[in-house]
């Protein structure tokens, strides 16, 4: 009983403690420019630290990622010559091991800039990692791991069972590694031991 009324109050509160999130700028937008690509991976990690989410690169269990989709891009007549981007940028919160899409937000962005390089730039200007939407974005996203863990705590024990028998005890490890400690899951794992005594 105890166990289950920490868990709701953690979800009510979304408690961001012990939830990491690596950026990751996948290589299917490799198209976009390297000092833009850079921003764009700038941009991640503010979205992410704007909650009061602590970001890790290293850890693969739960990442934000973009792709970007380009509209339009159309040259304007001026002078100098000028070039007009159209994007639509998704960004997802997924399980960077085993695929598991949490949430995405969509949001337009655009830049006019002297060549394709400042065009992006300018696009990539236009993300507001503080704006309501992204926060908002974030905010689902972490309550739908921590629902996402709770619901499914039986298949979680099972992997961990499983790889445990098997003798991969790093591969079990890591399996726990990545369940957020305000999940129902961790705090089993937690009061087991008390219980045992």
């Amino acid at each position: 009983m105890l166990v289950s009324s920490l868990s709701l109050v953690a979800q009510d509160n979304i408690n961001y403690d012990g939830i990491l999130i690596g950026a990751y700028v996948p290589h299917q937008i490799e198209s976009i420019p390297q000092s833009a690509n850079k921003m764009l991976g700038n941009k991640l990690n503010q979205i992410i630290t704007a909650k009061g989410i602590d970001y890790n690169n290293y850890n693969g269990s739960f990442i934000i990622t973009p792709n970007i989709v380009v509209l339009s891009k159309d040259v304007l007549p001026s002078a100098p010559t000028k070039l007009a981007l159209n994007l639509e940028v998704t960004f997802y919160i997924v399980d960077g091991i085993e695929g598991t899409v949490f949430t995405s937000e969509s949001i337009a962005a655009k830049g006019v800039g002297t060549n394709e390089n400042k065009a992006y730039i300018a696009a990539m200007r236009q993300i507001r990692p503080k704006s309501p939407i992204l926060q908002e974005f974030v905010k689902k996203g972490i309550k739908r791991v921590i629902e996402y863990y709770n619901n499914n705590c039986s298949l979680v024990l099972k992997k961990v069972d499983g790889l445990s028998a098997q003798n991969k005890y790093e591969e079990a490890l890591a399996a726990l590694a990545g369940v957020p400690e305000v999940s129902t899951l961790s705090l089993i794992h937690i009061s087991e031991p008390t219980r045992r005594h």
